[in-house]
């Protein structure tokens, strides 16, 4: 039961909530430390799923990090469990809408999301920001798959003096269905540590090696 129900966890590999925590929210747990990263979690009254925050270092530049986060036709090769992702739609350079699906093993039927991300870079920190927001309704949902109707997750890509990247990743969700919420917060770290550890390579491509945007100052 663990195994199958993270990846409603890493849904995308999108954007970092910029919101000010709750003053209702807990201190942030420590879930797990290795591999460096550093998963922790926390509870937010009115709110059944714990919170979970990711932190990890990446050895690139900061546009060919946002050009993995934004490529979005190969979430499937890195993110876990996603087995289905493409772009509905590119409203902007710094805006679009994608689609996810995940799968699950029997009997749980699988998951998918539909996210309206945005991403922008504070001009004086270079500090990268993105935020990914779920749109159940934008699209008509799948027989057999159960739509997440609460997903709300981002980025914070910040530029380390050495030239790597702190990537802070943060979540809060609704899964959707009927799985136990303790369920879900007893095996909510699995998903993003097993997608965290393969961005390391992931991002090491050179068709994001070589990307650069208008929108995005690396040095």
């Amino acid at each position: 039961m663990k195994n199958f129900l993270l990846p409603l966890l890493f849904i995308s590999i999108y954007s970092f909530t910029n919101a000010q925590p709750s003053p209702s929210s807990e201190d942030w747990k420590l879930r797990k430390n290795e591999n460096g990263i550093v998963i922790y979690s926390r509870h937010q009254d009115g709110v059944p799923i714990d919170e979970i925050k990711v932190v990890s270092v990446l050895h690139a530049s900061l546009s060919a990090v946002v050009a993995m986060l934004m490529d979005v036709d190969h979430y499937t090769d890195w993110i876990f469990r996603c087995s289905e992702s493409k772009l509905l739609q590119q409203v902007s350079a710094t805006e679009q809408y994608q689609y996810q699906k995940n799968d699950a093993p029997y009997p749980v039927s699988d998951r998918d999301i539909v996210v309206h991300f945005t991403i922008w870079q504070d001009p004086n920190t270079k500090v990268v920001y993105t935020r990914s927001v779920g749109t159940p309704d934008y699209v008509p949902t799948n027989s057999g798959v159960v739509r997440i109707p609460m997903f709300d997750a981002g980025y914070i890509l910040t530029p380390l003096p050495n030239g790597d990247v702190q990537v802070v990743y943060t979540l809060m969700l609704d899964p959707g269905g009927s799985l136990p919420d303790w369920v879900v917060n007893w095996s909510i770290v699995t998903g993003p540590y097993e997608t965290t550890i393969k961005m390391p390579v992931q991002v090491l491509k050179v068709d994001y090696q070589n990307k650069k945007f208008s929108f995005i100052v690396d040095e």
